[in-house]
């Protein structure tokens, strides 16, 4: 009997020695000069506009701690042991506003949504996909809208949609090419709000 317990809490030992250890990962600022950890930064008091963000929205497939994988046509699979250090929407709202402030150097970028009284511009994004695949891409999908504060008048929208090749294997190398793309959508949204106060 003594033997038969000794053998079972073994195999017990070594099953839980077995189990992977779980890797947890935060989107960063992928934008040069940006502060470390996607922090935001706020320029000097001669900042002319200030634009907030407002509605960050992910997909409901989204929410949840697991990185997510497309592993075919209309099928998904959230990681098992590789999770996101944070609610992925904070990390997504923290990302974009350290790259808006890089982007957008004369313009103050708030990333609070509750200080809608201290803004001129707010700017909500939908994000509908933000996933690696198993054919080695990491996709980017969604809108965005920028509106005037006071009156909430719609100034500018558009739909994105971008989609980036990971050179590297591992779900580092897929977060990665996520803060990029990031970065990249925060550059089109930069450029259009530079343009339309010209």
């Amino acid at each position: 009997m003594r033997r038969r317990t000794v053998v079972l809490a073994l195999l017990l030992a070594t099953a839980c020695s077995s189990v992977p250890e779980t890797s947890y990962y935060l989107l960063t600022s992928a934008a040069p000069g940006a502060a470390v950890g996607g922090a935001e930064s706020t320029p000097g008091e001669a900042a002319e506009a200030v634009l907030g963000l407002g509605r960050i929205e992910l997909a409901d497939y989204l929410r949840q701690p697991g990185l997510v994988l497309e592993t075919a046509a209309y099928q998904i699979r959230p990681a098992t042991y590789h999770h996101w250090g944070e609610p992925l929407p904070r990390g997504v709202r923290r990302a974009l506003a350290a790259n808006l402030t890089v982007a957008l150097p004369e313009v103050r970028v708030d990333g609070d949504p509750a200080r809608e009284d201290r803004i001129d511009y707010r700017l909500d994004v939908d994000v509908e996909r933000f996933h690696g695949t198993e054919q080695g891409t990491v996709v980017l999908g969604g809108r965005w809208s920028l509106h005037q504060a006071k009156g909430h008048r719609l100034l500018a929208s558009d739909q994105f949609n971008y989609q980036q090749a990971i050179t590297q294997s591992g779900y580092r190398a897929s977060v990665e090419v996520q803060a990029e793309l990031l970065a990249r959508l925060s550059e089109a949204i930069a450029r259009r709000f530079a343009t339309m106060r010209e």
